[in-house]
């Protein structure tokens, strides 16, 4: 059984009112689509978490809630700003009829069943090939420390490769490789929040894409047009990565550009947020185990992790802390606030998720064991967004129907990770990035012994 030794307490201000304007940097500010706000801080670069000038920071669950829900009222048009060139045309920017079949093209390749599904076996696979030679050593009576954060990325990546289509992700220095390209693209998708100078993204995250499209990209799109050609109309047995299902599309309206604009942007949120969620998992529930011993025994049960990860997404936003809105008409919330065209709402996820008006007086605590009473509201809160953009790959990252059920991402790797006794290591050898764009470590150490 899986004992943890330590915990890093995290905690998110909430601000005193619940909404408020600001008239902070004059630059139009605003999240690149619900996925992609999770990577908002991988590029490396210090970002500004404030909300643009004369925009609305609404932090109450049931009115961000709403806003997300009314998109004939509350409009994405117009929010991308300086990361509009690389978002363009992309399943997060698009809305309405064009969104909506967008996402039904998409629904293919996060199916349960694919490899890189609650129900595939790619995880476990990765995981396994990781793993192994820390067993070993660990089973001459060593006890090995191992960052938690570069091990799940090597999971992640490889999955997000699968899925995404792109070949030859193999191996540690292949991801590596993959990432030094995504790192300044990330840039340039949420070039909004940072403090660099804007110019000097926009030609490294072009340059970037260049290389990525060169070493990785061509390739790959070359081998699944032909496979399609071979295949004729057996659609069935083509595989569901992202790059086949839009090559075979049946409209076929997607140019070469289209299809890597979308796998760009797809491939950066299906990384770094289950990364950073990976190490909140472990964290957490080492903290609410030391203080809970006698629960311990809840560790064999599936339905428990899957408590630990939707509590867990509840309290951690790890990107951008706000989504952008704009308002398309006058309209009255049902809480009987009014909001006038052509303002602009940022919705605060992470202080909605901890409103104590619905998460009752203990919503800033992790409790896995949490009873959520209010109606209509998930326990996980609005760690996925809401409305029609609410994020597509939510059956990946979180699943829990089946008998037994399936695993999402979070809990297949927390099960991994407590089935092999890993344990939290040494606090020193933590480090966390308190910055505005995400609640996120960049290390996290954690043993495993014989």
């Amino acid at each position: 059984m899986l004992l943890y030794k330590c915990r890093w307490s995290i905690r998110i201000r909430q601000r005193s009112g619940r909404i408020r304007a600001t008239a902070r940097r004059s630059t139009v500010s605003g999240t690149n689509g619900e996925g992609l706000s999770h990577a908002a801080a991988a590029s490396g670069c210090p970002y500004d978490g404030s909300a643009g000038a004369g925009n609305l920071e609404i932090t109450s669950y049931r009115e961000v809630e709403e806003i997300l829900a009314r998109p004939q009222q509350f409009s994405l048009a117009d929010t991308k700003g300086d990361s509009e060139e690389f978002a363009r045309g992309t399943v997060v920017g698009l809305e309405g009829g064009d969104h909506r079949q967008r996402r039904r093209l998409l629904a293919k390749i996060v199916d349960i069943s694919q490899p890189w599904g609650p129900r595939g076996s790619l995880l476990t696979e990765l995981f396994e090939g990781l793993i192994a030679p820390l067993r070993e050593r660990a089973a001459g009576g060593e006890t090995v420390h191992f960052d938690l954060i570069p091990f799940a990325r090597q999971v992640y990546g490889r999955m997000a490769a699968a899925l995404i289509g792109i070949d030859g992700v193999d191996s540690a220095e292949r991801l590596e490789r993959l990432e030094s390209f995504m790192t300044p693209i990330i840039g340039g998708l949420t070039a909004e929040f940072t403090l660099r100078d804007l110019a000097a993204i926009t030609r490294e995250s072009r340059a970037a894409r260049q290389g990525l499209k060169a070493e990785f990209f061509d390739a790959s799109l070359s081998r699944r047009a032909a496979a399609i050609k071979q295949g004729g109309e057996d659609a069935e047995r083509l595989p569901g990565d992202l790059i086949t299902q839009l090559l075979s599309s049946p409209d076929g309206g997607f140019d070469e550009d289209a299809i890597f604009r979308e796998c760009v942007v797809l491939f950066a949120a299906s990384v770094n947020n289950p990364v950073s969620q990976i190490a909140n998992c472990v964290n957490e529930l080492s903290g609410w185990l030391a203080v809970n011993p006698s629960e311990a025994h809840r560790l064999d049960d599936d339905a428990f992790l899957n408590d630990v990860v939707r509590e867990t997404l509840r309290l951690h936003r790890t990107g951008n802390p706000y989504l952008l809105r704009a308002v398309l008409e006058d309209v009255e919330l049902s809480t009987g606030r009014h909001l006038k065209a052509g303002e602009r709402v940022a919705l605060h996820v992470g202080p909605a998720n901890r409103d104590p008006e619905i998460f009752g007086e203990t919503a800033s605590q992790f409790d896995p064991l949490r009873a959520v009473s209010a109606p209509r509201v998930k326990p996980f809160g609005l760690a996925f967004g809401g409305g029609p953009h609410a994020c597509l790959g939510r059956p990946l990252v979180y699943w829990e129907r089946g008998d037994p059920p399936a695993l999402g991402y979070l809990a297949r790797l927390l099960k991994c990770l407590l089935t092999e006794r890993v344990a939290v290591g040494d606090p020193a050898r933590h480090s966390k990035q308190s910055q505005h764009a995400g609640d996120r470590f960049s290390a996290f150490d954690v043993t495993i012994a014989g």
